[in-house]
């Protein structure tokens, strides 16, 4: 886990300090969460948290950029008790608060679009999406408020393989705003139930992330 953090952070400081066409930047942001298959009635994304990091950027051209970050992501997912209370396993005061920290390294193509209304040009929206590896630095959870505790059982995959799709909107020249959904291509943990097929009418083959972020990027 070290090593990867390690590596991608000395490509970032080569990158940004050796090559004239990159930029470079900070962001930060909130996020809503899901771990889907911890609750197989409910994707209630009640769960909230917080992301951070740098990025660095290498234009194309006018319209097109690919965008290498590394974030320090919360993840996780939280069931209240009028929720959890749906579930043939829980009991009417159980409660579920479960978080995976993440530190996430996503590779962004960015396509900005160009377009008239009347006379006036606009070109402060555009889209993205890209692969993205997550590696967890911890995890706990909090069952029925009694505080948070380790992971017992089948602890969760260090790595976490996933995809994001979202949009941009620039505030100004150095600043945006971004809007993504990314979702874990992979299991990061077997589901509880133990399920690899068709189980309760959902198709659980183990649990995976589902996260909507809302964020600013600011470039130097």
């Amino acid at each position: 886990m070290k090593k990867i953090i390690l590596s991608a952070l000395i490509v970032f400081a080569v990158v940004v300090c050796n090559a004239q066409k990159f930029s470079g930047g900070i962001t930060a942001g909130l996020t809503n969460t899901e771990v889907l298959g911890t609750n197989p009635y409910r994707t209630s994304f009640n769960k909230v948290g917080f992301t951070a990091g740098v990025f660095t950027g290498l234009p194309i051209n006018d319209k097109n950029n690919i965008r290498m970050e590394i974030n320090f992501v919360q993840k996780g997912s939280y069931s209240p008790p009028h929720f959890a209370a749906d579930t043939v396993a829980n009991g009417p005061d159980t409660s579920l608060k479960l978080r995976l920290n993440y530190i996430e390294i996503p590779i962004i193509f960015s396509h900005k679009f160009i377009f008239n209304i009347g006379k006036k040009t606009i070109d402060r929206f555009g889209i993205e999406i890209g692969p993205s590896i997550g590696v967890l630095i911890s995890s706990s959870v909090n069952i029925s408020q009694e505080g948070f505790a380790p992971i017992s059982g089948t602890p969760y995959k260090r790595l976490d393989i996933g995809g994001a799709i979202g949009f941009y909107f620039r505030i100004s020249e150095k600043l945006k705003f971004h809007f993504r959904y990314s979702n874990s291509i992979f299991p990061i943990r077997k589901h509880a139930s133990g399920a690899t097929s068709f189980y309760n009418y959902h198709y659980n083959v183990g649990e995976t992330n589902m996260v909507f972020s809302y964020s600013l990027s600011y470039s130097f």
